[in-house]
């Protein structure tokens, strides 16, 4: 998925789309894990409120696998909303 990288200090922000719908991935480091953990939000547009999705708990040791994994989730929970 393409998508657009805004770095900041403590965390990344990736933005993409999927079937018309906007994700914003927030990573972060969790110091006391060790390990980066995402969080999706996912809004149908300008004017809806983001929906923000849980990661399941799950964390990463590389930033990359946290990003893709919060696209899946994002990805997954459009699909489901589309019915498909």
């Amino acid at each position: 998925m393409d998508h657009q990288i805004i770095h900041s200090g403590d965390h990344e922000e990736a933005i993409g789309a999927h079937a018309g719908f906007r994700i914003r991935v927030v990573t972060a480091w969790d110091a006391g894990a060790r390990q980066f953990m995402a969080t999706a939000y996912v809004r149908g547009s300008e004017t809806e409120e983001e929906v923000a999705l849980a990661p399941q708990g799950k964390r990463f040791a590389l930033m990359q696998d946290a990003q893709d994994h919060g696209f899946a989730i994002a990805t997954q929970w459009i699909d489901r909303q589309a019915g498909g």
